[in-house]
């Protein structure tokens, strides 16, 4: 029982959540490398979930869709406030569309050391990860990949990542190998749970843990 209780707080299925902001109007921003990160408060802010236990980056757009229809693309559920109750005149408008938008994701991820990650993305990208810069992309561009090589140790990090959408659609933002992973501290209080009711069918049931057993004999 506790063996497979490990295995299950290892192995969790749970909901993926990533946050996120925009900043509305950003008609010329960023002009050049580097991203310059802007200031003052987020026109709107949203969720993601998504149901695994990993979250890839999949955001596409054609046209000068909403910024709801931008992030549901890759099959995401998209909660929070979108820019057509804060936006004028309408939603598809270069004001309150996914064009001149500076968006903000942060979340936990995976790395691996010396591994590298690709993103796909058009316009301006910014990504640190555990407070270090791997990727500064400024300026408007064409859709093109970006990588970087993680050089620190194997684990779990918190990352920041802004996108700019300033040239006009498509709107392009995706990654098939950086991954959202649910948050440690989610998976450790659930490992702790199955531990707790591991312990108590061993007592229920008249046994002794191993270690106790052993002890005794």
């Amino acid at each position: 029982m506790l063996a497979a209780s490990l295995f299950l707080a290892g192995n969790a299925m749970a909901d993926t959540v990533l946050n996120g902001a925009v900043y509305a109007g950003a008609s010329t921003y960023p002009p050049t490398t580097p991203f310059t990160i802007p200031g003052g408060s987020p026109t709107s802010t949203f969720t993601l979930t998504n149901a695994s236990n990993q979250f890839m980056f999949d955001f596409s757009s054609q046209t000068d869709d909403s910024l709801s229809a931008f992030l549901q693309y890759g099959g995401s559920t998209f909660s929070g406030t979108d820019q057509t109750g804060v936006c004028s005149p309408t939603p598809n408008s270069t004001t309150c569309g996914i064009n001149n938008d500076v968006l903000n994701f942060w979340g936990t991820t995976s790395l691996v050391k010396n591994q590298w990650y690709n993103f796909t993305h058009d316009d301006g990208m910014y990504l640190s990860v555990g407070g270090t810069e791997v990727i500064n992309a400024g300026g408007p561009t064409s859709a093109k990949d970006t990588m970087f090589q993680w050089t620190g140790a194997t684990g779990e990090y918190g990352f920041s990542l802004w996108y700019a959408e300033v040239n006009g659609g498509p709107a392009v933002l995706n990654s098939t190998d950086f991954a959202v992973t649910p948050e440690p501290s989610s998976l450790l209080l659930l490992g702790t749970g199955l531990l707790g009711l591991a312990f108590l069918l061993f007592k229920r049931r008249g046994l002794k843990p191993v270690a106790g057993r052993v002890l005794g004999a």
